[in-house]
């Protein structure tokens, strides 16, 4: 509702069902309104969550490159934005020597801006530079989690009564 609900306030009406009791102010049906589409909005940021968490283990456990290092799997982690706000980043899991993929990481994460108000995004990323050339050589780096994300975030939100 937004700015449309506080310019609908002032009206006053009761409403009242047969065999009920409820008597319900306008004020409390807008109120109740935007508490309906808040609590919609927090399962929305719930299961991105659980999207993001989906993605990084298959990134990070179906990833076909063998680890030198440690940092390109250390650099897999996600991000979620609300309104271009982060409001989440992910563990960064350091794996063997791999404390240059968490820093790259953090660093890609802390770069990315997004400027989509009114929208739930979540950013998977892999930071390391050469993240992009093991993929080009066949490897699985981040396409396990692209499509878990693809497959799984319109599954689970159907399965939660959303139209996708």
């Amino acid at each position: 509702l937004g700015e449309r609900g506080a310019q609908f306030r002032g009206i006053g009406f009761n409403t009242a069902y047969q065999n009920s009791n409820m008597i319900t102010r306008s004020g409390n049906i807008l109120e109740q309104i935007d508490e309906m589409v808040e609590r919609k909005r927090q399962v929305l940021i719930n299961t991105m969550l659980r999207v993001g968490e989906e993605c990084i283990n298959n990134a990070r456990t179906l990833g076909t490159y063998t680890d030198q290092t440690g940092n390109l799997r250390s650099s897999i982690g996600y991000a979620l934005y609300v309104d271009g706000e982060r409001i989440f980043v992910s563990d960064l899991k350091k794996v063997k020597d791999g404390d240059l993929g968490v820093r790259n990481a953090e660093a890609k994460i802390k770069s990315i801006t997004i400027d989509h108000p009114h929208s739930i995004i979540l950013v998977v990323v892999a930071g390391m530079k050469y993240a992009i050339h093991v993929e080009l050589k066949g490897y699985n780096v981040l396409t396990s989690a692209q499509l878990t994300g693809r497959e799984l975030a319109p599954r689970l939100l159907r399965q939660l009564g959303f139209k996708i």
